[in-house]
C-alpha cells in the first residue's frame, strides 16, 4: 500500500463542535486546492477514528447519502449545523428531570430517548458495515469489563459484528453519569450493555494506530512518509483546580473534575506516544499533526461538557475558528500532502 491517510478524533461532549468547525475549514482546502467542488473529508483519507463525540462526528463523516450510497450524505459544513441541532437537543431537561436526578446526582442527569431520537433522525438504520471507509469507534463493555472496539471490517465480514450506526454512536457517547448505559443489540446474538468509549481512549489516535499496523504493517507505519495521521481534539481544559482545596477532598468532591481529568490525560498520552514515533530524527514532522488548543493563548472559555447555550456554542465556533488560524499553514500543506497520495 502507497499511502495511507488517517482522520482521529477526540470526544468531547458539546465542545466536539470545536472539531467540526476545524474539519470544515479543512475540507473547504480540500476543495479549494483539489479544484472539486464535492471534495468530502471521506475522499481524502482512508481509515476514520473517532471516541465520543468524535463517534458521532465520524458517523455522519461517512453515513452514506440514500441517493447514492457510494457518496457522503453530508458535507462537513453541513456537520457543523447538524452537531450544533443534536447538542441542543439532547443537553436540554425540564425542571423537573433535574429535580428528579438532583442533577445528575443520583442518575443520569439526562434522559437516553432524546439521544436515540436525535441518532435515528440523522442516521436512520444505516449500519456500521455500510460507512464508507474504514473506522473504529470505541466503547467499553461493563457486563464483562472490557474495551469494546466497533470497526467497519469486522461489521461487514461477520453479521454478530454489524450494529446499526445509531447504536454504534449511542453507545461511544453514553457518558457516565451523563446518559444511561446503551444496550446495543448487532443484527444477530444478545445485547451487551456499553458506556463512553472516553473512559479509557477519548483520544483514539494510538487505537487507530495499532489498526494501522494490522493494515500495512510496522515497518510503513514507521519509514513509509505517504503514512499520514491527522489528530484533532480541543485541548486541556484551562479551569484549574485549587490545590489547597483539593488536598483533602473525598471521593463526592472528586466525582465531578476526576472525568475531565481522565480525558485530559488519556488524550495527551496519546498525543505523546505518537509524537515521540513519528517524530523521530527519521521521520518527516509532516506525517503526524495534532490540532488542538493546548499552547495556544487568548482562547474562548469553554463550558462544561453539556453545556449546549448559545454563548457556550458561540465559544466554541470562535475557538474552532482561532485553532484555524493558528494551524492555517499546517493544514493548508496537510490538506495538499492528502491529494497528492490520493
Amino acid at each position: 500500500m502507497s499511502s495511507f491517510r488517517v482522520l482521529c478524533i477526540d470526544g468531547g461532549g458539546i465542545n466536539g463542535l470545536v472539531t467540526a468547525v476545524v474539519l470544515s475549514q479543512l475540507e473547504n482546502y480540500l476543495i479549494q486546492f483539489s479544484g472539486n467542488k464535492n471534495a468530502r473529508l471521506c475522499d481524502y483519507f482512508d481509515f476514520f477514528a473517532g471516541t465520543s463525540a468524535g463517534g458521532i462526528l465520524c458517523g455522519t463523516y461517512l453515513c452514506p447519502d440514500s441517493k447514492n450510497d457510494k457518496r457522503p450524505k453530508f458535507s462537513a459544513k453541513d456537520v457543523v449545523d447538524i452537531y450544533i441541532k443534536i447538542g441542543k437537543s439532547i443537553f436540554k431537561n425540564s425542571f423537573l428531570r433535574n429535580l428528579y436526578t438532583f442533577n445528575g446526582l443520583f442518575c443520569a442527569k439526562y434522559s437516553e430517548k432524546k439521544l436515540i431520537n436525535a441518532l435515528n433522525a440523522v442516521f436512520g438504520d444505516t449500519r456500521l458495515s455500510e460507512c464508507l471507509k474504514p473506522c473504529l469507534i470505541p466503547a467499553f463493555n461493563i457486563g464483562i469489563r472490557k474495551c469494546v472496539f466497533f470497526d467497519r471490517e469486522n461489521a461487514k465480514a461477520y453479521i454478530e459484528r454489524d450494529y446499526y450506526l445509531k447504536d454504534v454512536l449511542r453507545a461511544t457517547s453514553s457518558a457516565p453519569s451523563y446518559f444511561p448505559v446503551a444496550p446495543v443489540k448487532p443484527m444477530s446474538n444478545d445485547y451487551s450493555y456499553l458506556i463512553d468509549g472516553g473512559v479509557f481512549a477519548n483520544n483514539p489516535s494510538m487505537c487507530a494506530f495499532v489498526e494501522l499496523e494490522k493494515l500495512v504493517g510496522w515497518k510503513s507505519c514507521i519509514y513509509n512518509q505517504n503514512v499520514k495521521i491527522l489528530s484533532i481534539g480541543i485541548g486541556q481544559n484551562k479551569s484549574t483546580i485549587n490545590v489547597k482545596k483539593a488536598k483533602n477532598w473525598g471521593k463526592a468532591s472528586w466525582a465531578l473534575p476526576i472525568l475531565g481529568i481522565f480525558m485530559d490525560a488519556i488524550s495527551q498520552t496519546a498525543d505523546y506516544q505518537l509524537r515521540t514515533i513519528f517524530h523521530s530524527d527519521f521521520v518527516s514532522e509532516h506525517r503526524y499533526l495534532r490540532i488542538d488548543g493546548t499552547k495556544i493563548s487568548d482562547l474562548p472559555c469553554l463550558g462544561s461538557l453539556d453545556d449546549a447555550s448559545d454563548s457556550n456554542i458561540e465559544n466554541c465556533i470562535k475557538y474552532g475558528e482561532k485553532l484555524c488560524s493558528s494551524f492555517s499553514e499546517r493544514m493548508k500543506v496537510f490538506a495538499k500532502q492528502l491529494i497528492i497520495n490520493e
